[in-house]
């Protein structure tokens, strides 16, 4: 864009994956291994979600990571964010509420 002369005014990160807590995915790692010491059925299976949460973790860490390199790009260039949804965009319901996301219901309603 600015090779074209074009200035990036406004971001909007589509389908950011939400943090979940804020321990670090390599602790998380950690407590399942104290888990699966246990060698129970139950303490496997919740070493397993702790994994699970520490993949998503480090996906949502390197997505604002990511995204922070290019603030460092884009200068005062306002961002907004849209999360990654449990449905998909596929009527004017769900377009609205992606837009209440954006730009907030008051600011909505006073268009």
């Amino acid at each position: 864009l600015a090779s074209n002369g074009q200035r990036v005014q406004a971001l909007i990160v589509n389908r950011i994956h939400p943090a979940f807590g804020d321990e670090s995915p390599a602790g998380l790692r950690t407590t399942a291994e104290a888990l699966r010491l246990d060698q129970s059925d139950a303490a496997n299976r919740q070493a397993v979600l702790y994994d699970n949460l520490a993949d998503f973790r480090e996906v949502a860490l390197l997505e604002r990571e990511h995204i922070e390199g290019l603030r460092d790009k884009i200068g005062s260039a306002v961002v907004a964010y849209v999360p990654y949804l449990a449905h998909d965009v596929y009527d004017f319901d769900v377009l609205h509420e992606i837009g209440d996301m954006l730009l907030g219901s008051d600011t909505l309603a006073a268009q």
